[in-house]
């Protein structure tokens, strides 16, 4: 299975490589918001891929204006958007 990703990732097309980042940044998100509710890890990662309210904030984290497109935690929000994305 994972062979079979790396190759998609290596030789695939572009649509293909960015869903495939997308899951992979989506699972992160998700696994690490079960944490933090489970008390098991104490930050929140969403935190810093989404993109801050404060101008402060964003000097130190400029690349929520990238990371804040492709962080999504709901199941809905992930599927549609990829669906946009394909048929795009």
């Amino acid at each position: 299975m994972w062979e079979r990703i790396k190759g998609k990732l290596s030789r695939g097309k572009i649509t293909v490589k960015i869903i495939i980042i997308q899951t992979v940044i989506f699972l992160v998100l998700n696994l690490s918001s079960v944490l933090f509710s489970s008390h098991i890890i104490d930050f929140q990662l969403i935190n810093y891929f989404q993109f801050p309210t404060e101008l402060s904030e964003f000097l130190f984290q400029p690349w929520s204006i990238f990371s804040s497109i492709v962080s999504h935690l709901t199941l809905d929000h992930f599927f549609f958007n990829m669906l946009f994305f394909v048929l795009s």
